[in-house]
């Protein structure tokens, strides 16, 4: 999914509010996700993702599940 997103940020990062509806939307399905399809879409992600914007966005996602299920105590 964050795969796909890069690929419209060049045309769609100017335009904030469909930027982060699309953003918004990816956000969501990724947290549906079962947490071992998200571990393995990290290695492919980090490497393959170029534009920082999108790759940020990712990492603060699965840094947020993570807390979700394994907060700190």
């Amino acid at each position: 999914m964050f795969q796909r997103l890069e690929l419209v940020h060049p045309f769609l990062s100017q335009r904030i509010n469909v930027w982060q509806n699309l953003s918004d939307i990816v956000i969501e399905r990724t947290k549906k996700c079962q947490e071992n399809q998200i571990f393995d879409a990290i290695k492919l992600v980090v490497v393959q993702i170029k534009q920082n914007d999108v790759k940020k966005l990712f990492l603060d996602t699965v840094k947020e599940i993570l807390n979700k299920h394994y907060p700190k105590n």
